[in-house]
């Protein structure tokens, strides 16, 4: 059970849900209870714990239920939070934000739509200013809104009385945001770069404070291989193999991550292999995604189509599912398919974001599938069965060609200071 209120201190704005703008975060489940006085539940990669009081939920139950199912599954679930009921879990040092709804399933389920926020009186310390800007940073940087998060994160992390454990969470917070602020820079260039550095100097700075967090060693294996250091990347994932061996299943998509954007395919296969050998990985989404996503870089686009078919059965309502197996349609002249499976992550995704704040992500996605939309309406009116490859391909800059090693980086990985134990050998 979380301590909401036990040793923190509310931060908010208006003292009402109604008048707040919600935000909406979207991953999987990693963690959750509930008891009589308490829901709480938290997401892959999100430095946040969601809460909802089951007095004030209309069916904590169904709820709770629903993110169970979530996590058993492997399915990614939307969470609309409100910010200004943001609080400080002094036991997880984590910041806690009320839970209006939630999206999982294809079905919608009411969240605690009662419990208000509180103002930051004008008598706060500097200590209670930099928590109250670092809650509000990682509530943005969640929803994906970077303008709004950084200058709040960057705030925080400049108050030297901040506590070492909040300071970790923003670390972890503006590390993850710099990256995702970097992948929307397209065409990827020297900008992009140096916003992936400035990831890679947090995510350091992360693992240097907590060095058995296995989140940030592969923080930082990410980061390295959109740079183009595939070395050290590689020689994170290995080591993660013996030093935390219940993260295999992380550990094994990264490696084949890393050979999938190096352009080594049959590496990449054998470590999506060893991963399918894990107990339940099979009957996953992320499992049938990704070996998907590997064989349409192979050009088996009817095996392709098979897989993100096999994890539909799993999590029907997952929009890139449907984007990845409509672009394998159209590769193989199937465009009124694709076009079917295309509207369909169109509306997922518009389901998804209803009701949200803008953010830069979103509106990068809807130039996307403008783009798409309008290539496959031409394409259906003037030759349904032409062969339409490459619509998944170059535009967020996901790998699909090994990129030379940044100029930012030192020039070779044994000028890298990697923590003590790193293995750089490479197999």
């Amino acid at each position: 059970m979380i301590a909401l209120l036990s040793g923190g201190l509310l931060l908010g704005g208006p003292a009402s849900a109604e008048t707040s703008q919600l935000l909406k975060a979207e991953s999987n489940i990693s963690g959750g209870a509930l008891s009589k006085t308490a829901l709480w539940f938290t997401l892959d990669w999100i430095n946040v714990e969601f809460f909802a009081d089951p007095a004030k939920t209309a069916n904590a139950e169904a709820l709770f239920q629903a993110v169970k199912d979530a996590s058993t599954e492997g399915r990614s679930v939307a969470v609309w939070y409100d910010p200004d009921t943001a609080s400080i879990d002094r036991d997880k040092w984590l910041p806690v934000f009320v839970v209006r709804r939630l999206v999982a399933g294809g079905k919608t389920f009411p969240g605690d739509e009662k419990t208000a926020a509180e103002v930051l009186p004008a008598s706060a310390s500097a200590v209670e200013i930099a928590e109250n800007a670092l809650a509000r940073g990682i509530a943005y940087s969640a929803a994906g809104q970077p303008k709004v998060a950084l200058p709040l994160l960057d705030k925080a992390l400049a108050e030297a009385g901040l506590a070492p454990q909040l300071r970790l969470v923003g670390l972890k917070a503006r590390a993850q945001l710099r990256e995702g602020v970097a992948l929307a820079d397209f065409p990827a260039g020297e900008a992009r770069d140096q916003a992936l550095i400035g990831a890679l100097e947090d995510g350091r700075a992360w693992s240097a404070a907590a060095p058995d967090d296995s989140y940030a060693a592969f923080q930082n294996a990410r980061v390295l291989t959109y740079l183009g250091g595939y070395q050290e990347a590689l020689a994170i994932y290995q080591d993660g193999l013996l030093r935390w061996p219940d993260q295999s299943y992380r550990v094994m998509r990264g490696f084949e991550a890393v050979y999938r954007d190096m352009g080594k395919l049959k590496e990449a296969s054998e470590w999506l292999d060893k991963l399918g050998e894990l107990p339940d990985a099979k009957n996953t989404m992320p499992y049938r995604y990704h070996r998907g996503w590997l064989l349409d870089e192979m050009g088996q686009y009817e095996a392709a189509i098979a897989e993100y078919s096999e994890g539909m059965k799993v999590q029907p309502d997952y929009d890139g599912a449907f984007w990845r197996r409509s672009c394998a349609y159209a590769a193989t002249g199937q465009i009124e398919e694709s076009l079917g499976d295309y509207l369909m992550a169109k509306k997922l995704r518009e389901t998804y974001l209803q009701g949200a704040a803008p953010s830069t992500g979103a509106d990068f996605d809807a130039k996307r599938y403008a783009e798409v939309g309008q290539i496959l309406m031409k394409t259906l009116a003037e030759d349904p069965h032409r062969k339409v490859t490459g619509l998944c391909q170059g535009y967020w800059d996901w790998g699909d060609e090994p990129r030379q090693r940044s100029k930012l980086l030192p020039p070779s990985p044994g000028a890298l200071d990697l923590p003590a134990g790193y293995i750089l050998e490479i197999f």
